[in-house]
This record gives structure tokens, C-alpha cells and sequence, in this order.
């Protein structure tokens, strides 16, 4: 019976060749590597085809041990490799072509005792990396099920939240009194700020696991620029949409604008002085066209600059910072093919980005 588990994808392999040249050195014999099914799991140009391997196979999921045997007055022998008490593999060489004449009975002991140490050598590995990968797919399993908790409260918050901003819509309108009308507005930022975290982490949790892909559609460049500024109340921010730019689009709007207003609210903290200067250009390509976003902050304090060099450095994202927000932005730049190029002076930086987009007709 032929095993599930495959000694090539626990063992490269050129490890395995290795260990059959080291055989051949040795004892100037030849062996194949089998699966259980027949099949060599490597070839090279040394290789010859074995005569009696299925008798080999067979005696190696018997017995589960190296042993030497006779088969159409020829000696063989054969060493399992064994992984979880299951054989999976198996060398086989020739010994002697004539048993009848075999003059060197002790020689053949002695490469058979050789193949035996060298087979268990690789069981060994094989055992090693069968295990880790094992373990690392149960682990994979457990941090599916937590993502798969988190997503459901995380729906049951997002809904919970929404039914606050209703109450809250409705409360205000009827609120006279200037301070309750500050506590309720405070009330609402907070309650919209977490909403956006939580759909943040939602998203995060499905690009982990493939489960999110671009919602490419046809878009107007003056929805995306009306969309992003939208999403910039409260801070100094413009948003300039160059002539170039096609009036139709075909791409994912929302991602863009997430992508720009995370990188923004990461750097900036809530009650920034600074100045927010938004560029949507463009560069016709042979095919399509590259959407290319200058994004301008000035007039930085100390703690943003702070915060834009723990996510950024010099022209990459910092891959090595843990954070959520930087993991976020480097899937959403991966996602959507977004080349970077990063300037930062005393107290600004500068963030040109490249999207790939499509340019489509009104029709």
C-alpha cells in the first residue's frame, strides 16, 4: 500500500542524492530511492532499473528493517525509511548479480549495514520534518478558529455600532444645549474610529487568509477624490485631481482610499496641526495607466515623525515592525502592486505611490 506521506516533500532532493553518491563512494554499489508505489523519487543518470523491486518493497513493509535477499539468482538488499511507523520509502541496490557465485558475502554484509545506518539517518530527518510540518499545520487550524472567532464578534460590534450611530443621529437632533451637542459629537468620532478598527482588523484577518480580493469596478476619478477628502474631516487636507487624469477608471476606489487615509491616520495623531496636500496624477502605459498619488504632510510634531519612522524606512515599509498597521498597509500595498517613493525633511514627508489602474470609456 502506497504511503500518504511523501519522503520529497519531507527531504530535498538533493540530500537524497547525496546519500546515494555517499553509498556508491563507499562500497562502488549502486542504490534507487522507491516510493511505496514503484516510483524512483529521484532519477539521475547513475540510475538503472531494479529487477526484483517490488519483491524489495513488499519485504520492506513486512518486516520494516534492512535486510538482504536472494530474487532470479541475484542478491539484494533494501533499507526502509520509516517515518511514524509507517514505511514510506525504501532504498534497494544489487549486491551480487550471481548468488552462486558471489565471492564477497562479507562485503555485501557490510553495505547492507552501511545502507541500514545511512536509511536511518534519513528516517530520522524525515521523522523531524514530518513533525514540524505537522505541528505547524495543527497550529495554522488554531489561528483559523481564533480568526474565525474574532470575525464573529467583530460583525457582532460592527452591528452593535451601527445601531449607536442611528440612536446617535436621532439624539442630536434634538439636542439644544452646546455641550451635550460636544459630548455627542465626541461620542460619535469615537464610536466611527472604532467602527473603522474593527473593520480594519476584519479585513486584515480575511487578506491573511486569501479570503479578500480588489473590488475592481468602474469608477470617476472626482468620486475617488470626493471619497478620500470625505474620509479627512477634521484635518487640514486637500485633495487636487490633476487634467491628466481619465475621468473613468476601472479599479478598486475603496481600497485606494483606505490605503491613503490608514497611512495618514497612523502617522498622524488626533489633534494634528498639520497640513495634508493630496496629488492625483497620472501616467499613460502601453496597456493601462499608473494612478500616481503624492500624499504631502507638513508642519509634523515630534511624535508623528516618531510614528512615520516606525512604520517607514527610507523608501520601504518597515517589514520588521509587528505592528497591525504596518502588517495592514504592506498587504494592501502587496494587494494592489503599489511601488513606493519616500522623502522626509525636518518636519514633512512626502509619499509617492503608483497604482496600477485601467482607463475605461463612459460606455
Amino acid at each position: 500500500m502506497e504511503s500518504k506521506i511523501r519522503l520529497n516533500q519531507l527531504i530535498n532532493e538533493d540530500i537524497i542524492k547525496q546519500f546515494q553518491r555517499s553509498f556508491a563512494t563507499f562500497t562502488g554499489l549502486q542504490i534507487n530511492a522507491y516510493d511505496m508505489g514503484g516510483d524512483l523519487i529521484v532519477s539521475s543518470d547513475e540510475s538503472t532499473p531494479i529487477r526484483c523491486k517490488n519483491e524489495g518493497l513488499n519485504l520492506a513493509l513486512k518486516h520494516k528493517k534492512a535486510m538482504i535477499f536472494n530474487c532470479a539468482g541475484s542478491v539484494y538488499f533494501i533499507a526502509p525509511i520509516i517515518v511514524e511507523r509507517e514505511v514510506i520509502a525504501c532504498f534497494i541496490g544489487i549486491g551480487a548479480k550471481d548468488a552462486r557465485r558471489c565471492q564477497n558475502a562479507e562485503q555485501i554484509q557490510k553495505s547492507a549495514k552501511f545502507l541500514e545506518l545511512l536509511s536511518s539517518a534519513i528516517s530520522q530527518m524525515a521523522h523531524d520534518n514530518y513533525r514540524a510540518l505537522k505541528n505547524s499545520e495543527q497550529q495554522k487550524e488554531v489561528l483559523k478558529s481564533q480568526a474565525r472567532f474574532i470575525m464573529s464578534v467583530s460583525t457582532k460590534i460592527q452591528e452593535f455600532l451601527q445601531n449607536i450611530f442611528s440612536s446617535l443621529d436621532s439624539i442630536s437632533k434634538n439636542v439644544k444645549n452646546e455641550q451635550n451637542e460636544e459630548h455627542l459629537k465626541c461620542l460619535s468620532n469615537a464610536s466611527h474610529s472604532v467602527f473603522a478598527s474593527i473593520k480594519d482588523m476584519i479585513d486584515y484577518i480575511k487578506m491573511s487568509d486569501e479570503k479578500i480580493y480588489l473590488e475592481e469596478i468602474k469608477y470617476q476619478s472626482s468620486e475617488l477624490k470626493e471619497q478620500i477628502f470625505a474620509q479627512l474631516l477634521g484635518y487640514d487636507a486637500r485633495v487636487i485631481l490633476a487634467p491628466s487624469v481619465p475621468e473613468w477608471l476601472f479599479g478598486d476606489p475603496g481600497r485606494i482610499g483606505q490605503m491613503l487615509v490608514k497611512i495618514i491616520k497612523t502617522i498622524l495623531n488626533e489633534k494634528s496641526k498639520s497640513k495634508i496636500l493630496i496629488n492625483l496624477d497620472s501616467k499613460k502605459l502601453a496597456y493601462a495607466l499608473n494612478l500616481n498619488i503624492t500624499l504631502n504632510i507638513s508642519k509634523l510634531e515630534n511624535d508623528e515623525i516618531e510614528a512615520f519612522k516606525n512604520i517607514f524606512e527610507e523608501v520601504n515599509i518597515n517589514f520588521k515592525n509587528e505592528k497591525f498597521d504596518a502588517v495592514f498597509l504592506y498587504l494592501l500595498f502587496e494587494q494592489m502592486f503599489v511601488s513606493l517613493d519616500i522623502k522626509r525633511n525636518a518636519n514633512s514627508v512626502t509619499i509617492m505611490a503608483s497604482i496600477p489602474q485601467l482607463k475605461v470609456s463612459n460606455n
